[in-house]
C-alpha cells in the first residue's frame, strides 16, 4: 500500500526511539521510566488477516503509522500508533480489526511453525494450530489526535453498540474493547517533557492561535532554533503549515537543523505584507465606491441647481411668449409691443417668427 508524504512524515518521526520511550512512559506509566530505548524495536507496519471459511475467504490489510515491539517487564507487547487529524467515530471498530489482525498473524505464524515441526499432540492442538500453553503477544493501539475540537468519539466498543433496554445484563455479557486516545492539544504537562516531543506538541497545541504560537516560540527560542528535519516535517503536515517545507533551504542552520524561529518570523512578516497589500486593494475599492457615491451626490446637487436655473429661464420665456401673443391678439404692432415690454423690436420680431405667433 502506498503512503502519502504526510503518512511518511509520521512514520519517520516516530522511528525515533527517544520519542517513543517518552511517549509510552508518559501515556502508559504516568511518567515512570518503565520502557527503555534498548527495549524497543521496529516491527511490521502492515497487518493482514483473512476471515471466513476456505470457500469464502476475505482478506483485509491495515497499514499503520507506527509499529513497535516493546519490552515491558521483560515481556514483549506490540504497540501501534494511529495519527488522527480529524475525529473518527468508528475508531473503536478500527481498533478491534487492528488487534484482530495482529492476533491472526501470530496464530498463522504459530500454525506454520507447528506444521513444519509436526509437534502438535492432539485434535484440539491440530484444530487450533497452537499448543494449549502458548500465548499471543498483547497488542495495544494508541490514537494520537491532533484536532482543534475535543475528541468526542466513543472510546469503547459498548459506547457504539445498541443494547436493548429490556435486558441490561447484556452489557455484562458482550465483550467490550477500549481505545486509548491521546488528545495532544489538550494534553497537560507537555512543557515538562524532556525530548523534542515538548516543542512539537506545544507547536501543535498553539497552531490554531498564531499569536500564542509566536509568543511561545519567542519565549523558548532555544527549543526551535535547530529543529530536526523529521520534527519539522511532522509539525508542518500535522498543523498544515506546509509553508515550512517550502522554505527549508532558507532556514537551514550550520548545525544541520532548521530555525523555526526565523521561519515563523518570516512568515509573519510575509503575512503582514500580504495583509497590507490586500488592505490597500480593499481600500481602493472602498474609496472608488465612496467616490462614486460622493460624485452622485454632488452631481445631484449640481443637477438640481442647473435644473432650477433652466426652469427659471424657461419660465421667463413662457411668460414673454404669452404676453407677446396676447398683445398681438389685441392688434398691437411690433413696435408697440417692444415699447410695452421694454424690448428691442428686433428681439420681438425673432420671437414672433420663432414661435409663429403672428
Amino acid at each position: 500500500m502506498k503512503r502519502n508524504n504526510k503518512d511518511l512524515a509520521y512514520k519517520k518521526y516516530w522511528e525515533n526511539k527517544g520519542r517513543m520511550v517518552e511517549l509510552l512512559n508518559r501515556v502508559l506509566f504516568d511518567g515512570e521510566n518503565v520502557v527503555r530505548s534498548d527495549g524497543i524495536s521496529s516491527t511490521e507496519r502492515e497487518l493482514s488477516a483473512e476471515v471466513g471459511k476456505a470457500s469464502n475467504k476475505r482478506s483485509f490489510t491495515r497499514l499503520l503509522d507506527g509499529a513497535k515491539l516493546v519490552s515491558i517487564g521483560g515481556m514483549p507487547i506490540y504497540v501501534y500508533l494511529e495519527n488522527q487529524t480529524y475525529i473518527d467515530y468508528a475508531m473503536t471498530e478500527r481498533n478491534i480489526t487492528l488487534e484482530a489482525a495482529c492476533y491472526h498473524e501470530q496464530r498463522a505464524k504459530l500454525r506454520k511453525e507447528h506444521e513444519n515441526a509436526k509437534d502438535l499432540k492432539d485434535d484440539g492442538e491440530f484444530l487450533s494450530g497452537m499448543r494449549k500453553e502458548e500465548r499471543f503477544i498483547p497488542a495495544l493501539c494508541i490514537v494520537l489526535y491532533y484536532g482543534d475540537t475535543q475528541w468526542d468519539a466513543a472510546c469503547s466498543l459498548h459506547e457504539i453498540l445498541r443494547f436493548p433496554d429490556i435486558c441490561p445484563q447484556l452489557r455484562q455479557i458482550v465483550n467490550d474493547d477500549h481505545v486509548l486516545v491521546l488528545d495532544v492539544k489538550r494534553l497537560e504537562g507537555v512543557d515538562t517533557l524532556q525530548t523534542d516531543l515538548r516543542e512539537t506538541f506545544m507547536f501543535i497545541k498553539y497552531a490554531s492561535d498564531k499569536d500564542k504560537l509566536w509568543a511561545y516560540i519567542n519565549e523558548n527560542q532555544e527549543l526551535f532554533q535547530n529543529m530536526q528535519e523529521d520534527a519539522l516535517e511532522f509539525i508542518a503536515y500535522t498543523t498544515e503549515t506546509t509553508r515550512l517545507l517550502k522554505i527549508k533551504d532558507e532556514i537551514r542552520t550550520e548545525k544541520g537543523g532548521y530555525d523555526v524561529c526565523k521561519a515563523i518570523s518570516d512568515m509573519r512578516q510575509e503575512s503582514r505584507e500580504e495583509g497590507r497589500k490586500e488592505g490597500r486593494e480593499e481600500g481602493r475599492k472602498e474609496g472608488r465606491e465612496e467616490g462614486r457615491k460622493e460624485g452622485r451626490e454632488e452631481g445631484r446637487k449640481e443637477g438640481r441647481k442647473e435644473g432650477r436655473k433652466e426652469g427659471r429661464r424657461k419660465g421667463k420665456e413662457e411668460l414673454l411668449r404669452s404676453l407677446i401673443k396676447k398683445k398681438l391678439q389685441k392688434g398691437k404692432t411690433l413696435e408697440q409691443i417692444a415699447d410695452d415690454l421694454e424690448k428691442e423690436v428686433s428681439e420681438i420680431r425673432i420671437w414672433v417668427e420663432k414661435q409663429q405667433l403672428s
